[in-house]
């Protein structure tokens, strides 16, 4: 009968002879041969909302800070995604679709819509500023907010969607709905996000200050240590908090150009994110915000005066 020969590479036999000498030889080989099967180093606790309490008022304020900034960035980022799901279901498309191809499909839509008589009109506002806008002091937070009342009511991201050729059908208004929803959404995050990252930068500033005011503030070594480790910790963990920012606000930008690209089907000058921007002209909105969430569309404009209106009569005895 004819015999078969095997053979086997040079690093098989070198796995057999590792196996002799015992199990953890082989897999600390295995881990040398396949990095990308090494387990993942988990992530640093602040990232994943641990709230450091020391019992000095600066650095729990610093922790205190940092927790609620790492929560903005996540609620943000959530209430987007969540927009633009619901957007992909209203236009037909699977819930994970891309934002070009979310617009692509709008786009189809509202000028269907437009060739039909019904004309959109997007805008955006308290967007234009938001680099320059003032964030309140690191630990006066409470106090500025206080301060602030109607003035960042006045300021806040809404969104309006106008209709100003006809009035929408029934089957039209739940898109119309999801448009202004996911506006809004995305104005709040794209604010928001620009807030976020000027707190980061305040926090790595004032992280370097806590560092070297450590020995006075804790006699214990032991709590000193701890501190300094936490301190250490957030000053990795804030960059790629800063990242974070950025990578949803930029997310939120691309959203806020979709729909203005989409929804402004009359000649309109499309928000613009920096001071001086033009506003669209006034029209009175006819899309009802979704329950349970903030108003998309202000209170409509009053009715003009009549042109006809008489003159007022002369007083008695004037010519």
């Amino acid at each position: 009968m004819p015999r078969i020969a095997l053979s086997f590479p040079p690093r098989w036999v070198g796995l057999r002879r590792i196996g002799a000498l015992g199990a953890p030889l082989l897999c600390a080989y295995l881990a040398l041969a396949a990095p990308s099967c090494r387990p993942a180093q988990p992530p640093p606790a602040l990232a994943t909302g641990e709230r450091p309490v020391t019992g000095v008022a600066p650095y729990d304020r610093f922790f205190a800070d940092l927790s609620s900034v790492r929560s903005a960035v996540d609620e943000a980022r959530e209430d987007a995604n969540e927009a633009q799901r619901a957007l992909a279901r209203r236009v037909g498309l699977p819930e994970k679709a891309p934002i070009d191809a979310i617009g692509a499909r709008l786009r189809e839509r509202t000028m269907r819509w437009a060739s039909e008589g019904l004309t959109l009109e997007l805008e955006v506002t308290g967007i234009d500023d938001v680099e320059g806008a003032e964030v309140p002091a690191i630990g006066g937070a409470v106090e500025a907010s206080e301060n602030a009342g109607a003035e960042s009511a006045s300021s806040a991201p809404s969104a309006t969607l106008r209709t100003p050729g006809r009035e929408p059908q029934r089957r039209e208004l739940r898109l119309l709905e999801a448009i202004a929803q996911a506006a809004l959404s995305g104005a709040t995050a794209y604010s928001n996000m620009g807030q976020a990252r000027r707190h980061v930068e305040r926090l790595e500033a004032e992280q370097t200050e806590l560092r070297g005011q450590l020995g006075a503030a804790f006699a214990d070594p032991t709590e000193r240590d701890r501190v300094r480790s936490k301190l250490e910790e957030a000053a990795t963990f804030l960059p790629e908090l800063k990242a974070r920012t950025r990578e949803v606000g930029g997310s939120a930008d691309a959203l806020i150009s979709v729909l203005e690209e989409a929804a402004n089907t009359v000649p309109v000058v499309p928000t613009r994110r920096r001071p001086g921007a033009p506003t669209p002209k006034a029209v009175e909105p006819r899309v009802a915000p979704l329950p349970g969430r903030p108003s998309a569309t202000p209170a409509p404009s009053p009715a003009p005066a009549p042109s006809n209106a008489a003159a007022p009569a002369s007083p008695a005895g004037t010519p």
